[in-house]
């Protein structure tokens, strides 16, 4: 694939010829005109002009070049910098819809604990914050304490909460580790699903290969926004 300098300097270049060869064919013309009345000073002017056309030209054609490459240059820092910045740039979403049915009653047959169980080093070393969770098991009340308090959670501690959680009805579970935007964040949406919302591609990976129903909802990600 040819580069866009290579572009810009061949452009620049062929109007760069074209402005010369059109003064240069005027300037020929006068000499050849104008050359055997006006004698060496007259020749001389003519071939001077002929001269300071051909160096405008070559200035004009890397004026061009220098700037366009200039503002492209910017133009790309722009973008990083804004891809940089922005979490929509690495962040994905996926959710997961993997069923079982129990005596005629369809419901998720996975929970929290079987998410976080597949980043368990990342998640043990990151900070943990609950909102808006509702829940049913044997930790289900010092979650929804938490969930209400917004008291951050430790890993470790985490962990042991979603192991004694035997259903996730609703809620959100943000994780933090050293940065202001966090790595991850887990949703349960009325126990019929589980958005997860990170920038670890080896996480997102491992969920594909443990769950079957595994969706893409790029939507999700403006959550973190």
């Amino acid at each position: 694939m040819i580069r866009f300098n290579s572009i810009l300097f061949l452009s620049s270049t062929t109007i760069a010829a074209a402005a010369f060869w059109y003064f240069f064919g005027r300037s020929l013309q006068y000499v050849v005109g104008y050359g055997n009345d006006g004698g060496w000073t007259e020749n001389f002017s003519a071939l001077s002009r002929i001269c300071i056309t051909i160096l405008i030209a070559l200035l004009f054609g890397l004026l061009i070049t220098w700037l366009a490459y200039a503002y492209r240059h910017e133009y790309s820092s722009a973008a990083s910098r804004k891809r940089a910045s922005n979490p929509m740039a690495t962040m994905n979403a996926i959710t997961i819809h993997d069923t079982i049915t129990r005596d005629g009653i369809q419901f998720l047959g996975f929970d929290l604990r079987d998410i976080l169980g597949l980043a368990r080093e990342r998640v043990s070393a990151s900070t943990w914050v609950c909102d808006d969770v509702e829940c049913i098991g044997r930790t289900s009340d010092e979650v929804h304490a938490s969930s209400d308090s917004g008291t951050e959670l430790s890993g470790g501690r985490f962990l042991e909460l979603a192991d004694g959680i035997d259903q996730t009805i609703d809620g959100n579970f943000t994780a933090y580790i050293s940065s202001g935007r966090p790595w991850c964040v887990i949703r349960a949406i009325d126990g019929s699903e589980f958005v997860v919302i990170t920038d670890d591609t080896t996480f997102l990976a491992e969920l594909r290969r443990r769950f079957i129903d595994v969706r893409d909802s790029p939507g999700d990600v403006e959550y973190v926004v």
